[in-house]
């Protein structure tokens, strides 16, 4: 599906990350299944590792969905 709005925009030359946060964290605040406090104070390493399989997993199965939904 195309939307006019968005022909006029491009993808950046470069996208950037965080320097001074690990991709993990990153990836778990920017998906809102934890915030940096609760990494930092509540949450333990394993916690961590168990909030990124659960993000992985849903985002593999978004994919699929989506994947399945264009092809209908």
């Amino acid at each position: 599906m195309k939307y006019p709005f968005m022909e006029e925009e491009t993808l950046p030359a470069k996208l950037v990350r965080p320097v001074n946060v690990t991709p993990s964290m990153n990836a778990i605040i920017c998906s809102g299944k934890a915030t940096y406090t609760d990494l930092q104070e509540r949450l333990s390493v394993r916690d961590m590792y168990n909030l990124l399989e659960i993000i992985s997993v849903e985002s593999f199965n978004n994919r699929v969905w989506n994947k399945h939904q264009e092809q209908r």
